[in-house]
């Protein structure tokens, strides 16, 4: 009767280990197909997945299902809810033609209860989009989604500017 149960509960820690949470109408590896070259889909299971989906805290983290890596604006807009005019057809795109919600991140951070609040979705990775530019006449400057603060302050510093 021990070895039932135990054998029971071996199973039952196993198969809540390896749960994924997956919509079965949604075929996430189409994803990919749509994006750039350069652009990366990571998938549960894998290091990279696991490097990009991790957090500082796990107080309410969100439940991710995939780890999108944009390498361009438009593949960004694939993701999620770009637009296309097709005999004034509109069409919207991946994430929100499968009805998925999407989270944009840069890094680890984000301790906010509300977080926890996506369930089964996206995650959109923009280490990619990193970069500061700054304007001709030096009176703004346009910093990329995916862009780490210290980038930032060290670009401004390098153009004789600050935060």
């Amino acid at each position: 009767m021990h070895l039932q149960a135990l054998t029971g509960l071996a199973t039952l820690a196993v198969t809540a280990a390896s749960q994924t949470l997956w919509s079965r109408d949604v075929d996430y590896k189409a994803l990919s197909k749509e994006l750039s070259a350069s652009a990366k889909v990571y998938f549960p299971g894998t290091e990279d997945f696991d490097a990009a989906s991790k957090r500082w805290s796990n107080l309410d983290k969100p439940t991710v299902n995939i780890v999108a890596v944009p390498a361009t604006e438009n593949d960004v807009v694939e993701i999620t809810l770009g637009l296309t005019q097709a005999n004034t057809l509109r069409q919207v795109k991946f994430a929100n033609k499968k009805n998925l919600p999407f989270l944009a991140q840069n890094s680890a951070h984000g301790a906010i209860t509300t977080l926890g609040q996506m369930k089964q979705g996206i995650e959109i990775y923009l280490n990619q989009l990193s970069g500061v530019k700054i304007a001709k006449d030096g009176k703004s400057v346009t910093i990329l989604g995916g862009t780490a603060s210290k980038k930032v302050t060290m670009g401004l510093w390098e153009a004789g500017k600050q935060t």
